[in-house]
């Protein structure tokens, strides 16, 4: 029996959106993994809620707020006693390590060590350059894995409370763009701080990263969902998908592509009577 061209152009349709699936989400590999650790926080959260709610007698709801309180205060304790342990260790290592290379140097000039050996010898300490492109490399990472653990906590939050609302997949048009307007305004902020010298500018940039996280990443989602319906873990995890694969431009276009997408899903979910 012959096959239908219709046939075979729905087929090779589907083949194409399996292919085009397979590639999105290995664009996006770190953020589905980001989405997993919420959701798995999420679950933990509540385990951990429910015999809170047992013994007080409170809501599901309402006995995760002492649960994620007493959970910030244990991540709050526990950053502080190991912080305050390695930025004492890191001090003494750069304090120690100025000596510990004019003892070696010294050590080379009583052993009568040739010029040439010598020469070898420093060629193979690191530059000034290659350490500060370590050290830039290290604080990079440092600071997105700052950045991925603050959104796997706010998201796990997020899923925790309304876990209905993320379940049935509620989108709707959002009016702002989140999260990106609140960085221009530290610019000017910071242009000023400098006549103070630097110290008075980095106090000021970290005010200024302190309340642009909450607005961003707590305020303006919650505000969000309440105006126009948008869940606040998707609006934070969107954002952050659309940037990955399409940079600047896509954190701009995050909610409308996202409202596209459903927009897009909507005759086919109409259509399913569950």
């Amino acid at each position: 029996m012959p096959v239908s061209n219709s046939l075979i152009a729905r087929a090779a349709f589907i083949v194409c959106l399996v292919v085009a699936a397979f590639w999105l989400a290995w664009q996006v590999v770190d953020i589905l993994l980001l989405l997993f650790a919420a959701v798995l926080v999420a679950l933990a959260l509540h385990a951990l809620a429910a015999p809170i709610a047992r013994v007080t007698g409170l809501s599901s709801r309402l006995a995760l707020i002492p649960t994620i309180l007493i959970l910030l205060v244990v991540l709050g304790l526990s950053s502080w006693l190991f912080g305050s342990v390695i930025r004492g260790q890191v001090v003494d290592l750069i304090a120690r390590l100025p000596g510990a290379w004019q003892s070696v140097q010294d050590r080379f000039e009583i052993l009568n060590v040739s010029d040439a050996l010598k020469e070898k010898a420093e060629a193979a300490v690191p530059s000034g350059t290659a350490v500060l492109s370590f050290l830039s490399g290290f604080t990079m990472n440092v600071a997105n894995a700052a950045l991925g653990l603050f959104l796997i906590l706010a998201g796990g939050i997020y899923l925790a409370v309304q876990p209905g609302l993320y379940r049935d997949g509620v989108l709707r048009l959002a009016e702002f763009v989140p999260m990106v307007g609140p960085v221009a305004a530290a610019v000017p902020a910071l242009l000023l701080a400098l006549n103070g010298g630097v110290e008075q500018a980095g106090w000021t940039l970290l005010l200024f990263i302190v309340v642009q996280q909450a607005e961003s990443n707590i305020l303006a989602p919650l505000l969000q969902q309440e105006m126009v319906n948008v869940p606040a873990a998707v609006t934070l995890f969107a954002v952050v998908a659309f940037g990955t694969v399409l940079g600047p431009l896509g954190v701009l276009l995050a909610t409308p592509l996202t409202v596209l997408i459903f927009a897009l899903m909507r005759p086919a979910a109409e259509a399913d009577p569950t």
